[in-house]
């Protein structure tokens, strides 16, 4: 039996603060769609996924810098929390799997409750956020909170999944960066006290929300799609689904699995990269830091090398994200350890996981989505094209293909390799819909664009991405001597 975390039993514990924003009262998922009639068999799906965990690469990405494959998982965090279970069996029905919050996009994993309940993370001034100081010569504070002592790596984060991979953990150090810097803006337009962390706080959300919406959604989604769902009020699909649907949650939106590459150019101290069980081992999660009690300061990502900021000066990004296509980085398999509690073994990989997760939701196949919404559906001949053609030809799936798989196949066919139009029509109603929730949303609940540009935005413009969220804080770190994008 799994013991709970600290993180897990404090979000269980119930709401503590009327934090805005912060939701402790847990919320089942929902369904955008009728549930199958009729389950693929199970030996076909796990067939399937060892297909998916072992075939050859297609490539990199043609307009996805590799920093967005985390973000990702960053966004994904922050819309659900699972309690743990035993596998893609625990349950058999969306309605049954319990969330530790409810959803939104209020960056719980950064906050918590706020600096009077969660006072840890917070620096004496009650607005600020603590970082923790790399291990090494140097020292820098860019490392996520932690004790400081090899026998407890744990990060000091709400959500300790953000340490799960360095990409991620350095992401979480990135925002809380950001934070900061809008502090030292507020502060120095005379703001003080409780009104300096509550508008900071909304600055940093709403920014937050800006790089989801104008950044990070147009480039792995089809763009008509996207702006038909911003436009339409209400929406169909995310209001209809009760919660988060579980077509999003359990297959959509783990596309994100397949841009994950194996290794990556890293920084100028790291002439061989970082492989992915690097990635993995520096955490305080998964890893042991190199056996030291937090970050080692060579092992500080260079950001220009995970997002283009070649035209601000620096130099062309390095490291692409792997298309979105219907295999996962071979690589994955050494990190089989990481579910070592699945049973049988034989089930350990993460596409595995994922489609058998997706049969016992009674997910509905690509082809009865792509009809329901009116869409042309992949044919099977568009199904079996590539690598696993020999084994889709010679089952049903090519017909009624699992969901992640149709979603995968969608993007792998299209030239600008974005989500197709059943995946970009999951995503976008579900996330959209979530941008228009909270008293920090930037879309108005009646459809439509907001109604202000981002106010840091550095041209004035509609847009605010991560590289501009990074320069921001480049600037900042700047003013106080540092360099914060490229360490060494």
């Amino acid at each position: 039996m799994q013991t709970p975390s600290e993180t897990e039993k404090i979000v269980a514990g119930g709401a503590l603060s009327g934090f805005p924003d912060s939701s402790r009262d847990g919320q089942r998922f929902g369904r955008m769609f009728p549930a199958a009639l009729v389950a693929p068999p199970e030996a076909d799906l796990v067939a399937l996924g060892k297909l998916v965990a072992d075939s050859p690469d297609l490539g990199f990405h043609p307009h996805l810098p590799a920093g967005y494959t985390y973000l990702g998982q960053f966004i994904a965090h922050d819309i659900s929390f699972m309690k743990p279970d035993q596998g893609p069996a625990a349950a058999a029905a969306p309605e049954k799997i319990e969330q530790l919050r409810s959803p939104s996009l209020a960056l719980f994993g950064l906050y918590g409750d706020g600096p009077i309940v969660d006072e840890k993370l917070y620096e004496a001034d009650r607005a600020s956020l603590k970082l923790g100081t790399t291990s090494g010569a140097q020292r820098r504070k860019n490392d996520l909170l932690r004790s400081g002592r090899p026998v407890d790596r744990r990060a000091i984060i709400p959500d300790e999944r953000n340490d799960e991979n360095l990409v991620l953990a350095q992401t979480h150090v990135a925002f809380t960066k950001f934070h900061n810097a809008v502090v030292d803006r507020l502060k120095n337009d005379g703001l003080s006290g409780e009104l300096l962390f509550r508008e900071a706080r909304r600055t940093v959300v709403q920014h937050y929300h800006w790089i989801i919406l104008s950044d990070y959604l147009p480039r792995v989604l089809d763009e008509a799609v996207l702006n038909d769902v911003i436009r339409e009020h209400p929406l169909r699909s995310f209001k209809a689904a009760g919660g988060i649907p579980a077509e999003f949650a359990f297959a959509a939106f783990r596309f994100g699995h397949s841009l994950i590459r194996s290794q990556y150019d890293w920084n100028a101290r790291q002439p061989r990269g970082a492989r992915l069980h690097d990635l993995f081992e520096l955490t305080g999660k998964n890893g042991t830091l190199h056996a030291a009690g937090t970050l080692p300061d060579d092992w500080i990502i260079d950001w220009s090398r995970f997002y283009d900021l070649s035209r601000h000066g620096f130099p062309q990004t390095v490291n692409q994200a792997r298309k979105i296509q219907t295999s996962y980085t071979s690589s994955f398999q050494p990190l089989s350890r990481l579910l070592e509690h699945i049973q049988p073994e034989s089930h350990r990989a993460f596409p595995i996981l994922d489609l058998l997760r997706g049969r016992s939701l009674g997910l509905p196949s690509g082809q009865d989505i792509a009809t329901s919404l009116g869409v042309r559906a992949l044919t099977p001949d568009e199904i079996a094209d590539g690598h696993h053609a020999e084994f889709l030809r010679s089952r049903a799936v090519a017909e009624q293909t699992p969901l992640l798989y149709y979603i995968l196949k969608e993007a792998e066919i299209r030239e600008d390799n974005r989500l197709g139009p059943v995946g970009s029509r999951i995503v976008s109603e579900t996330m959209i819909g979530l941008l228009r929730e909270g008293p920090n949303a930037i879309l108005p609940r009646n459809g439509g664009m907001p109604p202000e540009s981002p106010s840091l935005s550095p041209e004035s413009t509609t847009h605010f991405g991560m590289p501009d969220l990074l320069l921001f804080v480049h600037h900042s770190g700047l003013a106080r001597g540092d360099n914060e994008l490229v360490p060494f």
